[in-house]
């Protein structure tokens, strides 16, 4: 999530740790270790601009790390903050549990953590929270400052149960969407081969949901208010790449072909021809607006030129359209399609 979100929960499970007297250092060193996993975004490469997101939520963020970059970290904390006089083992009980909280709160999103690194390179991405959730967060600040202030474990553990509530709550409207999906899919007679459902920025109501049938891709947004019944848009209809075929011009062996797999590994498999370029390759996870087919990043292939690596590009371009439209759609001031009127036409 974001780096704020990672320092917070960092600081509130390292406090829920410590006694009421050293509750503020505790928090300190559990925020510090929170966000010191993302200091991947540093390894980078000018000639090879997979690298980066290759390695952002890499090993930094496995469980089996966890206890080494405590380490480091901790080093520096112990000599950054000296004055406050902190033991080595306390500053790295607390700085282990703050750096542990970073990778299982990013599994929760929909980009991929390598949570169980080296013993396994599987992405887990539960797809139940979004990158940046203001709920989520602003409760979180609310709850810890105050429990500071008061030096008070009775608001931490509140706030424990708020974090815990609210992933319970995300959970329940992932498995109404999903259902909600599978029932659109048999109103198209389709047979779902592989589905990814995602929350959208900052909300748990609206979602992006892309299924794969008969080679094709189905894009949806579906609306799912707390208090009322789920809604949905249809969106794009694309055509399914294989990583090993597109563009056979690229031989099995050469860069750019190894940059494709690359690029589908991070992309769970889900890539496309970008509608606009069609030298690029799209991460359809991901997209301007829940129903459309534009990619927020991809990279350009260039068979002239087999041996150098692929360009990542980054393809955000919000407007003012873009906006009011997701606007309307979150708070419900949109034509969506209830379920119970839909008729599919095969296309």
């Amino acid at each position: 999530m974001d780096p704020c979100t990672q320092g917070l929960i960092g600081a509130t499970f390292s406090s829920l740790f410590s006694n009421k007297k050293d509750i503020r250092k505790a928090s300190l060193c559990g925020a510090i270790g929170g966000l010191a996993p993302d200091l991947d975004i540093f390894i980078r490469s000018e000639n090879d601009q997979l690298l980066f997101i290759e390695y952002h939520r890499h090993f930094t963020h496995s469980l089996f790390f966890a206890p080494i970059g405590s380490i480091f970290v901790c080093l520096i904390i112990f000599t950054c903050f000296y004055k406050l006089r902190m033991s080595l083992r306390f500053i790295y009980l607390f700085t282990l549990i703050g750096f542990l909280s970073h990778g299982l709160l990013d599994s929760l999103t929909s980009y991929g953590t390598t949570l169980f690194w080296p013993l396994s390179q599987f992405r887990v991405s539960l797809n139940l929270i979004s990158i940046v959730d203001p709920i989520f967060t602003f409760t979180l600040v609310f709850l810890l400052i105050f429990s500071l202030l008061k030096k008070s474990t009775s608001l931490i553990r509140s706030s424990i149960l708020f974090s815990f509530f609210y992933i319970f709550l995300c959970y329940q409207k992932h498995l109404q969407v999903k259902d909600f999906i599978f029932e659109i899919s048999e109103r198209r007679g389709h047979n779902i081969e592989r589905l990814i459902i995602k929350p959208t920025i900052g909300n748990i109501i609206l979602w992006r949901s892309v299924y794969r049938t008969n080679n094709k891709y189905y894009v949806d947004a579906v609306y799912a208010p707390f208090f009322d019944e789920p809604k949905f848009k249809s969106g794009a209809i694309l055509n399914a790449i294989d990583k090993e075929s597109v563009f056979p011009e690229l031989k099995s062996n050469s860069i750019q072909r190894e940059d494709i797999r690359r690029f589908s590994f991070f992309s769970d498999d889900f890539i496309y021809i970008h509608p606009f370029n069609k030298f690029l390759i799209g991460d359809l996870r991901y997209g301007f607006l829940p129903y459309d087919d534009k990619s927020l990043w991809g990279i350009e292939i260039n068979t002239n030129t087999p041996e150098i690596h692929v360009d990542f590009k980054n393809l955000r371009d919000f407007n003012e359209k873009f906006y009011k439209e997701y606007w309307n759609m979150l708070s419900g001031n949109y034509e969506y399609q209830i379920l119970e009127n839909y008729k599919y036409e095969h296309r």
